[in-house]
């Protein structure tokens, strides 16, 4: 992450987002936090847009990077309590979990070579991704993670409504046209 810059991050996601904003970047010898908000093209109209944050751990004071994580995690949720945050990254031997316990880990297998996970994804909304996983590109010792939502819209969850509508007679609209005749 260290060699990716405010711009270049704007200018990877610009054909498949709008509105972005990139919130925090942080490079400490513990941590490295990239934090940037956007709304992609095709989103759920209950969303209005999405938090990313990017996370490497390298170690070995985990605390503090757990404690800036978590307080990264909690300020993007303050802004929107229904967007989705993404909270992803390489964090080796750092446990986000005791911090910020209400996230669900969505990487369920070893992503690494020697059958550790060290890459993890969090999501705050509940059951929102499902993960294949395939072998590694090239001389990378991690595994490829690709992540599919089975989020279904608000709109398909509830299903259609029904609303009874009454309709009037004909004398009680010409009572209604009077008293609005009698109204400033």
């Amino acid at each position: 992450m260290k060699s990716c810059s405010k711009e270049a991050t704007a200018n990877l996601i610009t054909d498949w987002a709008t509105n972005i904003t990139v919130r925090e970047t942080a490079n400490t010898p513990d941590y490295e936090i990239l934090h940037v908000s956007f709304r992609p093209h095709y989103l759920p109209r209950e969303f209005t847009q999405v938090s990313v944050i990017l996370v490497y751990v390298p170690g070995p004071n985990n605390n503090a990077a757990a404690d800036r994580i978590a307080d990264c995690y909690n300020s993007a949720l303050a802004r929107s309590t229904d967007q989705p945050v993404i909270l992803l990254g390489d964090f080796n031997t750092c446990d986000i979990t005791k911090h910020l316990p209400q996230l669900q880990q969505c990487i369920t297998k070893p992503t690494h070579n020697k059958g550790k996970v060290l890459d993890k994804f969090f999501v705050n909304i509940m059951d929102y991704y499902t993960d294949r996983y395939s072998a590694p590109l090239g001389k990378s010792d991690h595994c490829v993670i690709h992540l599919l939502p089975k989020y279904r819209q608000l709109v398909k969850r509830e299903g259609p409504k029904t609303r009874i509508i009454r309709k009037w007679d004909h004398g009680t609209a010409e009572t209604m046209r009077g008293c609005f005749e009698g109204t400033n």
